[in-house]
Order: structure tokens, then C-alpha cells, then sequence
């Protein structure tokens, strides 16, 4: 879910405007304000209200926006969990069979399918989290309070490590494809370790707005306003609010939201260019050049689904800017779209990485032999130790995967 910017200011000595978070929660009237019955002066305010698409009240559990949420939390829990097999199996086969301190692609493939086993779990707990309060399967107390925010906050961090790691995968594949020579002392060992754990402390900074501006807290002043009444405690804004909101001008979600995709779009354009070009003097390039083009050409794929699934929460935004509402169906299927883009590494480098292939059906039987050992594709055949992934091009199928 995409943060609107909000500042933690009063309109009046009596007004509180809560933030995003708590907004989610509460059943609005019409308007974005409510005041308490006792003191029409004491009134609470939000920069945009929740709702579902069919108008229904967040108290009607067997109504029809309910049943879709609860649909789509089934699909996230189904994809979430193929995707943490998937991703799992593609650590095992990078750890076994690759010198990961030797191939820079590999190394940043395996923090990649590290970072969406997590980003997978997380996406899980906070659908999980979410229909859960929704659907008042354990009230409203303080741990559900709790767990109606905390989740997504992680979830929206692994959201931001993956396309994170995924820029700079992109960024290596052109710089590999580009300065073919010059890079070798680039991107290598510790400088690549380095580079990935930058990636790591970047999508933690931009979440620590999103945890560090709330607070839970008794619902002491507020149990007379209508929309708040049955609420315990409530979350309310931080000092430190105004701070990551106003002062910095929520420059942690220009860096999260809208800084990859132009970038992702404009470099993969780039690097296709270059692999056109390359193209055309195939015969002149050694063994490693061609395998450079070719990883560029598996791993595209995997960018294009990014930039596909990240198209969900862009219309999630613009639907809330414009309406002013904060959808649960659309929330839904942002948390669905990112469990789709943190599962579908697995199949990519499956069809279009004839060693992984090679390799993946034995790892499967050797993880899962009982469940999934029966339908595994066995395959003896020697891989090198240059790179399961970076070195795809080593197989003699290897021309015709592309």
C-alpha cells in the first residue's frame, strides 16, 4: 500500500488527523471528519476514509466485498506459498552447485530469492492480518490493533528489498553487457556483497517512516466519537511524523514508489539496445560476453513482471487521490500483486535456464522427497562450477533458450 504524504498537525486545538493507518480501519460517514456527540469541538479527521467498492459497512462480514477480499487473500496464501518453495529451491541449486563469490549474477540472484522467501512471508501474515480484522475472527483488542499496521509495514519492506535488489541486478546486467572488460574489476567479491547490503539498509530506511510515525495508545479521548467508539485503543501519529512527512517532504516514498519504475524501464531499454547491437557481432564475443547477453535476456522477464505488478498499486494510488478512499479490494490485490512478483522467479529461470533446469528437479526431491519427489525431474547431468544461472549459456541448448 502506497503511503500518502501526511503531516502530523492539528486544525483546531480539538481536531486530531490520524494517519493512514488507523484510517483503514474506522467506518467514516460521508465526510473525512467526525466529532464527538458530548463535544461537537473534539472531532477526528482523515486524509482519505476506507471503504469497499460496493458501499458496504466494515461491519457487514457476509457482504459481498468482504467474500472478494477473502477470495483474494486465498490466492495471495496459494501463490505466497509457491513462492517461497520456488525460491527456496533456487537458494539450494545457487549454494550447491555455484561459487557465488566468483559470479557477481549469481551472488545477486541468490539475495534476490533470499529477499522474496521474505518478502512471500510477510505478504502471507499481512493478508492473513488484514481479513482477519476485517472479518472480526478475533476483535478489535490491542494485538489485533497491532497487527492491522506492523505487517504491512514488513510486507511493504520486502516489497521495496526485492525491487531494490532487482535495480541492481539490472544495473550489473548492463554494466556486464556494456564495459564487458572494465567490469570485471567492477562488480566482483566484496564490492558486490557491499552493493547488495546497500540495497538492504535502503528499503530499511524507507520503512522506518512507516513505523516510527504511529504509536498505539488507550482510546481515551475519542470514545464519543461515533466512528471510534468501539475501539479500544487506537494509532495514533508520532512527533517524528511530521519530521518524515512534512521536513523531508516523504522523500522515502519517492525512493520507494516512483524512482524504480523509470529507472527499471528506461535501463532495460538500454540494455536491450545494447544486446540488439551485440547481436550483430555474436561470432567476434568469447564464451563469457555471450552468456553475459544471454542472462540479460532470462532475467528480462522477471523485470517485466515487476513492472507489471507494480502497475496495480500505481492505479490503487490514483484511484485514492482521486476518490479519496482507500479500497480494501484494491488494498487486496496490491498485497496479491506483490506475492505474484516475489513467485515468479522460480518458473522463469526453470523454462529459460537450461542448467537451473537441469538441476531444479533434483533439489525439489531432495527438499521436499516426500510430497514432491514423485513428480520431480531428475537429471544427472554435470553443471560446472561457474554459475548455474550466470552461465546458461554453457549449455549446448543453451542458443535456442532465449
Amino acid at each position: 500500500m502506497i503511503q500518502v504524504m501526511e503531516v502530523n498537525i492539528t486544525i483546531n486545538e480539538s481536531t486530531e488527523v490520524l494517519f493512514s493507518y488507523m484510517c483503514h480501519l474506522i467506518d467514516l460517514p460521508n465526510t473525512t471528519k467526525d466529532c464527538s456527540i458530548s463535544n461537537t469541538n473534539m472531532c477526528i479527521e482523515c486524509p482519505m476514509r476506507g471503504g469497499y467498492l460496493t458501499g458496504e459497512r466494515f461491519t457487514e462480514i457476509y457482504a459481498f466485498g468482504h467474500a472478494v477480499c477473502l477470495l483474494l487473500w486465498l490466492f495471495t496464501l496459494l501463490v505466497s506459498s509457491f513462492g517461497i518453495l520456488g525460491n527456496i529451491v533456487i537458494v539450494h541449486v545457487i549454494r550447491k552447485h555455484t561459487s557465488i563469490s566468483k559470479s557477481s549474477f549469481d551472488f545477486l540472484l541468490f539475495c534476490l530469492a533470499t529477499a522474496d522467501i521474505f518478502s512471500c512471508i510477510v505478504t502471507a501474515i499481512a493478508a492473513t492480518c488484514r481479513v482477519a480484522y476485517f472479518g472480526n475472527w478475533f476483535g478489535n483488542g490491542i494485538i489485533m490493533i497491532y497487527l492491522s499496521y506492523l505487517p504491512s509495514a514488513f510486507w511493504l519492506c520486502g516489497r521495496s528489498l526485492s525491487t531494490f535488489l532487482t535495480m541492481l541486478i539490472t544495473t550489473e546486467r548492463y554494466i556486464k553487457i556494456v564495459f564487458p572488460i572494465e567490469s570485471q574489476n567492477w562488480i566482483i567479491g566484496r564490492r558486490t556483497q557491499g552493493f547488495a547490503l546497500a540495497m538492504v539498509l535502503l528499503a530499511i530506511f524507507v520503512t522506518v517512516p512507516r513505523i516510527s510515525s504511529v504509536y498505539v495508545a488507550p482510546n481515551v479521548l475519542y470514545k464519543d466519537v461515533p466512528s471510534m467508539k468501539h475501539f479500544s485503543y487506537v494509532i495514533l501519529t508520532t512527533s517524528q511524523s511530521e519530521f518524515w512527512y512534512s521536513t523531508l517532504k516523504s522523500v522515502h516514498v519517492l525512493i520507494d514508489f516512483w524512482l524504480p519504475f523509470p529507472y527499471l524501464l528506461i535501463l532495460n531499454l538500454l540494455s536491450l539496445k545494447e544486446v540488439l547491437k551485440s547481436g550483430k557481432r555474436r561470432k567476434e564475443m568469447n564464451l563469457k560476453q555471450r552468456n553475459n547477453i544471454q542472462a540479460v535476456h532470462m532475467f528480462l522477464p522477471v523485470i517485466t513482471v515487476l513492472l507489471c505488478c507494480n502497475m496495480v498499486p500505481i492505479i490503487h494510488f490514483v484511484v485514492l487521490q482521486y476518490f479519496g478512499m482507500i479500497y480494501n479490494e484494491f488494498h487486496m490485490m496490491t498485497i496479491l500483486s506483490m506475492a505474484v512478483n516475489s513467485s515468479v522467479n522460480f518458473p522463469i529461470y526453470y523454462y529459460r535456464a537450461e542448467k537451473f533446469k537441469m538441476e531444479a528437479g533434483s533439489a525439489i526431491a531432495e527438499l521436499f522427497p516426500v510430497t514432491l519427489s514423485l513428480i520431480a525431474f531428475r537429471d544427472d547431468a554435470k553443471t560446472s562450477n561457474h554459475g548455474i544461472l550466470s552461465g546458461i549459456g554453457n549449455s549446448s541448448r543453451s542458443s535456442n533458450v532465449v
